[in-house]
């Protein structure tokens, strides 16, 4: 979870607790899967084709 979303939770939490009301938030992250490897792939293969040209 970043500093910003954590930041707006916690505030919430102590504006709205007196009042008994949850606050929660869900972050999304990395998922392992055959799209996101083939993205990933993607990204290496084509920053180490730049830096070639870069360096020629």
């Amino acid at each position: 979870m970043n500093a910003a979303l954590r930041r707006l939770v916690v505030s919430k939490v102590r504006e709205l607790a007196p009042h008994n009301i949850r606050v929660n938030a869900s972050a999304p992250g990395f998922i392992d899967n055959r799209l996101a490897r083939a993205s990933a792939m993607r990204v290496a293969t084509n920053s180490m084709y730049e830096s070639k040209l870069r360096s020629h």
